[in-house]
């Protein structure tokens, strides 16, 4: 119990650090996410047995190294991938133990999230992916609303809860972009329009573009700097935009919420 309680402390001042990062800049060092692996590795080998910890910890390795490693793209990097989802797979099926399977399927379906771009952050998709190795399932502590209901638990998983009440909290950001159009005259509660220089100083995507001379609507795009230098071109004073939310700082406050209140998703099969 003491061993989770440290690790929940030691996940949140990470966290803390990482959302500073990307409040201030949209970008957080990989430092972060490869202390959480870390922290992974030492807590398999302190709650499993031998063989289950090393199989576990293999696992987080090799998909780690798909997270960091550059070169691992390709061919050579879905052999890895490949590899560490039979690692994670084999504690049930050697000695019954559910959390690799738990770890891998949310690595899935944090990574098609983030292929399929509703993850738009590499950092957002890595916290998750890191979060889920070390925490897998609930730890041994007292929640203060909520306590995890099991085999339920295993679908609601911290790392599934954590990214529904995230998801929950970044809608907050809707109320100040209706104000904004609120203020200029305007309906919406995703996009808002602010003076082009002013866009070019803020971390806002366009949702406008010059195409063979005409102005028209885009979808998010990560050439932001070329689609700023066309519009300047062609005289354009105000553009469309949509805010790019530091989701780092919602997983955060998610994770505490998680870890002390427990899941909300529980009262769902109270």
């Amino acid at each position: 119990m003491y061993a989770h309680t440290i690790a929940i402390v030691f996940a949140i001042l990470v966290l803390i650090s990482a959302s500073i990062h990307d409040v201030r800049s949209r970008e957080v060092p990989d430092y972060h996410w490869m202390l959480l692996c870390g922290a992974a590795v030492a807590m398999a080998f302190y709650e499993y047995e031998l063989g289950c910890a090393f199989l576990l910890a293999a696992g987080y390795a090799l998909l780690a190294a798909y997270m960091f490693l550059p070169r691992l793209v390709g061919v050579l990097g879905l052999l890895v991938l490949v590899v560490a989802c039979v690692l994670l797979a084999a504690p049930y099926i050697l000695f019954s133990t559910v959390s690799g399977l738990v770890t891998l399927s949310m690595s899935i379906i944090i990574l098609a999230l983030y292929h399929l771009r509703v993850l738009r952050g590499g950092a957002d998709a890595k916290a998750l992916i890191s979060l889920s190795m070390l925490f897998p399932l609930y730890p041994e502590v007292g929640h203060i609303l909520w306590d995890p209901v099991y085999p339920e638990a295993y679908i609601f998983n911290p790392v599934f809860s954590i990214l529904f009440i995230a998801l929950l909290l970044s809608f907050l950001s809707v109320n100040r972009i209706m104000w904004i159009n609120h203020m200029n005259g305007d309906c919406g509660f995703s996009e808002y329009r602010i003076g082009l220089e002013e866009a070019r100083n803020s971390f806002v995507w366009p949702r406008e573009d010059i195409v063979d001379g005409h102005r028209v609507r885009i979808k998010v795009t990560d050439d932001v700097e070329k689609v700023w230098n066309r519009l300047e071109e062609a005289g354009v004073d105000e553009v469309w935009v949509t805010p790019m939310i530091p989701f780092v700082l919602p997983l955060t406050i998610a994770f505490a919420l998680a870890m002390i209140l427990g899941s909300p998703l529980f009262l769902l099969v109270i």
